[in-house]
């Protein structure tokens, strides 16, 4: 396989933009919720707005390179069985590992089973290792219909577990002292995969060799910018949480950006993935960004992104734990309101782990053939 330095970037950089969210929710002392709290000021919410990058990018991704190893040389049977068994192997890591971290991290009256971006991925590598076996136009304007029309359930609810797993956030209580929730409700992201996978047939020129065209990835991500904000502007529909003009303008900006998340509405893919698809024109018309100390360390990350995933967070667990006993002397839970203190230990986190992630591609590189289960990492 042809790696894409542009692709690996894109990729690196959704993962840094998700440590910042990760380290700001482990350690900082307010909740911030779905929607964003207006009160909290223009640092706070763009703090936790650019994240919102991450996993629509994180996504995307993901389909457009199961189109890669679908086209460049697998068959599409060869294809489907290993995304079939890595899907349920990321199902498995998100309720193991990921979600043992994340109850170290924050959560102490109850054991909980938290179904987020990892689960989303490995359903949406399970739903792709069938739908890719029917026609890729069929795919297209399957998951188009997903992403723009999954916004006319926002009125509807039912207490049904399907219809949780599907099409909102819910929480289940297994045992009195374990908890599952579904924070990433699967249909919309079913449609941002399958979008990412049939954005293949538009994004290449050619596969042999692998060539992005950037002019019309970059025409894609103005229609889509602009439909996003026109929709916006001029329609309550794509987005539950309505919006006005206020006294302040920095509050108008807030109201007009704090669009959903839980699940995404078309608003917030509108608003998130053509950033990402700018993202990758800029790396494309000037790809000696990638060979640039940051660019190279975003690429790094990008050829290790799940190693990169599993080991963030511990990272940042120790980081804050360390902070927490040089102030007080305790292992507990450091938490601040101070953001400059946040963003440090971020940027900490992110250096800390290029060597690591570096380490890691090369072993993998070197050892696929020795130990075929690397490929699930």
């Amino acid at each position: 396989m042809q790696r894409l330095d542009s692709i690996d970037f894109m990729r690196g950089a959704a993962v840094v933009c998700m440590t910042l969210d990760h380290t700001r929710m482990f350690t900082y002392s307010m909740p911030i919720g779905n929607p964003i709290q207006e009160n909290l000021g223009l640092a706070v919410f763009f703090t936790r707005w650019i994240t919102h990058l991450s996993a629509p990018t994180f996504v995307f991704l993901a389909g457009l390179s199961i189109f890669l190893q679908v086209h460049t040389g697998n068959n599409l049977k060869n294809v489907s069985s290993p995304m079939l068994k890595r899907g349920l192997f990321l199902v498995v890591l998100e309720f193991s590992l990921i979600s043992w971290y994340w109850n170290l991290g924050v959560y102490h009256t109850y054991y909980l089973l938290d179904a987020q971006v990892i689960w989303a991925i490995g359903c949406g590598m399970i739903y792709l290792a069938v739908m890719t076996k029917i026609p890729i136009n069929a795919l297209f304007w399957l998951s188009l219909a997903i992403v723009a029309g999954h916004n006319l359930f926002d009125q509807m609810y039912s207490s049904s577990f399907i219809w949780s797993i599907f099409m909102e956030p819910s929480a289940h209580n297994i045992t009195p002292n374990i908890k599952l929730t579904v924070s990433y409700p699967l249909l919309a992201w079913l449609g941002v995969i399958g979008l990412g996978y049939t954005a293949g047939k538009y994004f290449f020129d050619s596969l042999n060799p692998i060539n992005l065209n950037k002019k019309r990835i970059f025409l894609l991500t103005l229609f889509l910018l602009s439909a996003g904000l026109l929709l916006r502007l001029y329609t309550s529909y794509g987005d539950p949480f309505t919006w006005q003009v206020h006294k302040q303008a920095a509050l108008t900006v807030i109201d007009f950006l704090n669009v959903d998340k839980y699940p995404p509405s078309l608003d917030y893919l509108l608003f998130t993935l053509p950033l990402g698809f700018l993202l990758l024109v800029g790396v494309l018309h000037w790809p000696y960004l990638t060979k640039s100390w940051i660019g190279n360390a975003f690429v790094i990350f990008g050829r290790a992104p799940l190693f990169f995933y599993c080991t963030h967070f511990a990272f940042i667990l120790m980081l804050n734990r360390l902070i927490s006993f040089l102030l007080t002397h305790q292992w507990t839970r450091f938490q601040t309101q101070n953001l400059l203190i946040i963003w440090c230990m971020a940027v900490t986190v992110i250096a800390l782990l290029y060597y690591p992630c570096k380490g890691f591609y090369a072993f993998k590189k070197a050892h696929r053939e020795r130990f075929p289960f690397l490929a699930y990492l």
